[in-house]
């Protein structure tokens, strides 16, 4: 008999792949409509995180400690109104307070204020220069393994395109609301 006196070795047995999970219907959305705007949450979660954990450790800098010198960084006069900033980086007001403050601690950057002037502005010290451009490195090549890698070239001049009509859209369409108003 064929194997006998010989021990048969087994293959393990794979696991069967995970059933592919079929979006249930839901208001307003197609079910491809939804996985859609699944995928963009999806992507994000899978994706910032890894960035940032690359950053701390590297760097030492969070995705939005380096957001804050890569704003300053790209203006021609590497400084920004606290106002402007808040809004570049997308954190409120009392967060862009609280991001800039660790980065002054670290010499990255310096807030100056103007006698009689409310606005604040945000520089980039010559350290916060050399720490940006060290971060970019590590930052932008984690940017193209995770994502630019798998976006051929005519996606991209899509998604570009894409991603600013959004923004037009929703710009165009917010309007927030006063609450001590009446709405006519």
């Amino acid at each position: 008999m064929p194997g006998r006196g010989r021990e048969q070795t087994r293959r393990p047995r794979r696991p069967a792949p995970p059933p592919e999970i079929v979006e249930k219907a839901v208001p307003h959305l197609s079910s491809r409509e939804l996985l859609a705007w699944r995928g963009v949450l999806e992507v994000q979660t899978a994706i910032l995180p890894a960035l940032e954990a690359e950053l701390r450790q590297s760097v030492g800098l969070t995705l939005s400690e380096f957001d804050v010198l890569y704003q300053l960084w790209r203006t021609p006069e590497k400084q920004r109104r606290m106002v402007d900033l808040a809004r570049a980086v997308l954190v409120t007001p009392g967060g862009i307070t609280r991001i800039v403050a660790r980065l002054e601690e670290r010499g990255l950057v310096r807030r100056d204020s103007a006698a009689g002037r409310q606005a604040v502005l945000t520089r980039l010290t010559p350290g916060g220069e050399r720490e940006i451009a060290a971060a970019m490195d590590v930052h932008f090549d984690g940017v193209r393994r995770m994502f630019i890698q798998y976006v051929d070239r005519a996606d991209i001049d899509r998604v570009i395109g894409l991603w600013a009509r959004i923004r037009e859209a929703s710009s165009d369409s917010h309007h927030p609301v006063d609450p001590s108003q009446p709405e006519t």
